[in-house]
C-alpha cells in the first residue's frame, strides 16, 4: 500500500511539472510587447505634458519651434504599429546581447524588412530603434524610428515612388525637462 502511495505522489509529482513546462517555454517566447510599451509611454507624457523642441523637415526646409504635444497617440502612431508577437511567426530572429536585444525579419525574399533593437535599463527598454522597409513595384519605403524614454523621439522616412521621385521626411523631438 504504502510503494501505491509513493507512485501516486511520483506521478502527480511528475505530471504537475510536466504541465507547467509548456506554460514556461510559452513565455519565453513571447516577444517583447512594444505596443504596450508605448502605450505606458504615451499616458505618461500625456500626464506630464512636457515641452517638446520639434524639428520637422522635408529636404527642402526645415523649422523648430518649443511646443507642447496635445495627442501623443497621433504624434507616435509610427511606433505603435509593430507587433513582434505577429511577427514572430512569420519569421522573426532574436539576438541578445547583455542589455539589448535585437530582433530582425528572416525571411530574405520577403517584400518587408524589419530590424528593432531594444536597449534595456534593469528591466525595461530605455531606447528603442526601428528600421522598416518595404519594397514593391510601385514605392520603396524606409523607416528609422528612435525613441529614447524622457528624452527624445525621432522618425526618418525616405519614401520613393515610380515615376513620382524621392522625398524624404525628418521629424526629431527633443523632450525638454
Amino acid at each position: 500500500m504504502k510503494k501505491i502511495n509513493t507512485i501516486g505522489l511520483i506521478l502527480t509529482a511528475v505530471s504537475i511539472y510536466s504541465c507547467q513546462q509548456p506554460m514556461e517555454k510559452a513565455r519565453l517566447e513571447e516577444e517583447y510587447d512594444l505596443n504596450l510599451f508605448f502605450e505606458n509611454e504615451i499616458a505618461k507624457l500625456k500626464k506630464v505634458n512636457p515641452t517638446v523642441k520639434k524639428t520637422v523637415s522635408n529636404g527642402k526646409s526645415n523649422e523648430t519651434k518649443e511646443v507642447n504635444i496635445t495627442d501623443w497617440q497621433k504624434e507616435l502612431a509610427h511606433f505603435t504599429g509593430i507587433n513582434l508577437n505577429k511577427m514572430s511567426a512569420n519569421g522573426l530572429n532574436k539576438t541578445i546581447n547583455g542589455d539589448t536585444v535585437i530582433y530582425s525579419s528572416s525571411l530574405q525574399d520577403s517584400k518587408e524588412k524589419l530590424i528593432v533593437k531594444l536597449i534595456a535599463n534593469q528591466e525595461h527598454p530605455s531606447e528603442i530603434l526601428i528600421y522598416k522597409e518595404i519594397n514593391n513595384l510601385l514605392f520603396n519605403n524606409q523607416e528609422h524610428l528612435h525613441y529614447k524614454a524622457d528624452a527624445l523621439y525621432e522618425i526618418i522616412k525616405k519614401q520613393k515612388v515610380k515615376g513620382m521621385g524621392e522625398n524624404l521626411y525628418h521629424i526629431k523631438g527633443e523632450i525638454l525637462p
